[in-house]
């Protein structure tokens, strides 16, 4: 993690690496986590233990949180990425750099997180970009 460019490396499926920037709101968050930690130890986010956190940990974790707010609806980790990815193309920003984000080799399938989509979702983030609103 780098606080000053503002970036951080992100090991993702079949242990491949990128690198994912993220706002300086975030920096704060992080600054704030990393300083509650101590700082030490080679992970961001671990177990208890100090060892790699295991998507089990994630899901017990998300489980209890949900529980304890009330919320019905089955939630799981990935559930985040997709809910990422649709507001991301609501709030008008592109598939390609979408597709940078969440690691994906090719464009096609970050399409697929977008399948549940209707055209007043796409239409969202489309209205403020397009041209003529602009004039």
């Amino acid at each position: 993690m780098n606080l000053d460019d503002l970036t951080l490396v992100v090991w993702g499926k079949g242990a491949k690496e990128r690198m994912v920037p993220f706002s300086i709101q975030m920096r704060k968050v992080l600054f704030k986590h990393i300083s509650a930690q101590g700082g030490s130890g080679p992970y961001l986010f671990c177990a208890r233990t100090g060892s790699r956190l295991m998507y089990r940990n994630v899901y017990r974790g998300i489980q209890a949180l949900v529980k304890k707010v009330g919320i019905k609806t089955h939630c799981h980790p990935h559930l985040f990425r997709h809910q990422f990815a649709a507001s991301y193309i609501r709030q008008g920003g592109d598939i390609y750099r979408l597709s940078r984000l969440l690691g994906h080799t090719s464009v096609s399938t970050t399409q697929l997180y977008l399948r549940s989509m209707g055209i007043e979702d796409i239409r969202a983030g489309q209205d403020r970009l397009t041209p003529l609103s602009l004039v």
